[in-house]
């Protein structure tokens, strides 16, 4: 689509909305940015400087409250690292935007700039060129500029940081993090199971098992009750221990 504005000049402008390689895309703009970026984003954790080098003169909105800082939402040692490239850092309390202006476009979605938000979160943002947009994110950032960070700042907050409880805050951690995040479905066991008798005096144990299981059926006619026996040296067993049954009482459909 092209907009005309005067009789010599046509812009083009264009929107993607992004969900697969969201801090692929980001990263790119802010190395090839040629102009200071504006950016606001509400999570700044371990490795952001990598994922957002941003270009000297740039101004950067975090949230650097106590609060933020101590739960390590935001990482003051990247945060140093950008600073001394020329970036000039803000703070702004209780920011929750995630806004990135570069050049003649800006990216506004969900991605926060963190390593779980790059490696593992399912994020989506929208890249746009349209200039009355541009214009109103760069407005948006400049006017949350109230709070610059000096070095000695910066420093304090570096004593009082602590990392994130939740995986992903570095890139260690990533990887593991990645693999359960890959499901949301509960956990399922699998097992192999023999047509034996019961073992010598369990039969007590398997009466009680079957009342229990007979209770907690849902659908009492479609639902077929079985005892099993389980010696606990698997897995399998290990987790029907951990659900506080020795002999096991399944329910079927």
């Amino acid at each position: 689509m092209a907009t005309k504005f005067n009789t010599k000049c046509w812009f083009s402008m264009t929107a993607q909305f992004i969900t697969r390689g969201v801090w692929k895309s980001i990263t790119a703009s802010a190395k090839a940015a040629r102009k200071p970026a504006l950016v606001a984003v509400a999570y700044f954790g371990q490795g952001a400087s990598k994922l957002m080098p941003l270009p000297a003169g740039s101004r950067l909105v975090i949230d650097a409250s106590e609060g933020a800082v101590k739960s390590g939402q935001t990482h003051p040692a990247d945060l140093i690292r950008l600073q001394k490239r020329g970036v000039v850092i803000y703070s702004y309390p209780l920011l929750h935007a995630k806004v990135y202006a570069f050049d003649g476009f800006a990216f506004v979605g969900s991605a926060n700039a963190s390593n779980r938000s790059a490696g593992t979160l399912r994020e989506a943002v929208v890249k746009t060129s349209d200039q009355a947009v541009v214009r109103s994110a760069r407005a948006f950032v400049r006017d949350l500029c109230r709070d610059e960070l000096s070095p000695g700042r910066l420093d304090r907050m570096q004593k009082m940081y602590r990392p994130p409880r939740i995986p992903g805050g570095s890139k260690e951690t990533r990887k593991a993090s990645s693999r359960k995040a890959a499901s949301g479905l509960p956990r399922l066991f699998l097992a192999q199971l023999e047509l034996k008798d019961l073992p010598e005096g369990s039969e007590a144990a398997s009466e009680k098992g079957m009342k229990i299981a007979k209770a907690r059926r849902n659908h009492g006619r479609s639902y077929v009750r079985r005892t099993t026996s389980e010696s606990g040296k698997t897995p399998f067993g290990r987790a029907i221990r951990s659900s506080r049954s020795l002999n096991s009482q399944m329910v079927a459909a």
